[in-house]
């Protein structure tokens, strides 16, 4: 097969050349960029004058360049002599092939129809809602409390859910026996210690405070200071066995005791395990200190493991620390633990209050001044 070779400054202009040379049965084998122009590598069917079969088998595959833009136009040219099917919906509306006049009758009779119904009113989000999720709370954990919002008053409703909700055991002023302060690092055991310290003098009490935190800088010092100031007595043990023998003594000569222990949590169950062992030695009524400043998903986690070691009471403490007071209503409610006391002021004096559902909804509303 003869090839030949055509040069222009386009392709195609170079294919123009082909096909006045060769015919337009040449077939383009290939073509390369000269830099100056293409060539373009062509041949032609050597006897032109040969019939083709009606199976054109002689026929030569074509390789033209332009033989898919010819084939697209010959499709279009066939398809415009069809006539079109009649076309639905959104399809037939964009290609234009469906009548849209909408008879005035039909508008007429859907606007009366628009009319006549009255769309069912949205539901109103009650006030409080807003107010607990800005507090900490989640949509999932108001909703359990949604039967109350038939008052459009806020601070009434939320008074009425932490009546019927939550249960609430102040700390006498002048407890008897043992009171055992625990929870995690952070959570206001020594200050809220030295508080109750505090109330029990005030009443006339004769007060021991104990310390078992041994293991945290500072710790028992801290306290030791805070107690020395009051004018109560202090002693510290680094032991079960010895907190039990101070505790006892001092129950004994009719001292009220109160108890700050080393931090304990439920990531660390080693922690959890001593503390179980001072709480049977001693006897001691544990009462967790809960930092309303944490997640409520961890504070509830907190109440769940701090039950399973007998607490059956919390503390709210850290409550001047934070905007979102509500976090401890989730586990509390969950695992149904007594409100102690609340902790609204870090002062010593004045700085813990029994817990009232009024005092609680108060703390809690007026953080956004309602």
């Amino acid at each position: 097969m003869e090839q030949f070779r055509f040069s222009g400054d386009t392709l195609q202009d170079a294919v123009v050349k082909v096909r006045s040379k060769l015919g337009a049965d040449a077939t383009i084998i290939s073509w390369r960029n000269m830099g100056t122009g293409i060539e373009v590598t062509a041949t032609a069917r050597k006897n032109r004058s040969q019939p083709q079969t009606a199976t054109g088998a002689n026929k030569a595959p074509r390789y033209d360049i332009f033989a898919a833009e010819e084939e697209i136009a010959k499709t279009k040219a066939s398809a415009a002599n069809l006539k079109p099917a009649p076309q639905k919906g959104t399809k037939a509306l964009v290609k234009g092939v469906v009548n849209t006049k909408i008879p005035p009758e039909q508008i007429l009779a859907k606007k009366a129809a628009i009319l006549a119904h009255k769309p069912a009113a949205k539901p109103k989000i009650h006030p409080l809602v807003g107010i607990l999720a800005k507090s900490g709370l989640s949509l999932p954990q108001i909703k359990p409390f949604a039967k109350y919002f038939t008052d459009e008053d806020v601070a009434r409703t939320f008074i009425k859910i932490l009546e019927k909700e939550f249960s609430y055991s102040p700390i006498a002023q002048v407890p008897d026996g043992i009171i055992l302060l625990t929870g995690p690092s952070g959570c206001g055991k020594t200050t809220t210690t030295a508080k109750l310290v505090a109330r029990a003098i005030a009443k006339g009490g004769e007060v021991m405070a104990l310390s078992t935190d041994c293991e945290r800088q500072g710790g028992m010092e801290q306290l030791r200071n805070l107690v020395h100031k009051l004018g109560a007595q202090f002693a510290s043990a680094d032991s079960v066995k010895m907190a039990k023998e101070i505790a006892l003594e001092a129950v004994a000569e009719g001292k009220t005791v109160f108890i700050d222990t080393a931090a304990s949590s439920q990531l660390d169950p080693s922690s959890m395990r001593i503390l179980a062992r001072l709480i049977d030695e001693t006897g001691a009524e544990p009462i967790l200190c809960a930092a309303t400043d944490s997640r409520s998903d961890d504070l509830s986690d907190l109440f769940g493991e701090f039950k399973e070691v007998g607490v059956k009471r919390t503390i709210l403490t850290r409550m001047d620390l934070t905007l979102r007071r509500a976090g401890p209503l989730v586990g509390l409610h969950k695992h149904e633990m007594a409100i102690a006391q609340l902790a609204p002021s870090p002062y010593i004096s004045g700085g813990i209050v029994p817990a009232t559902p009024k005092r609680l909804a108060q703390l809690i509303l007026e953080a956004w001044e309602v």
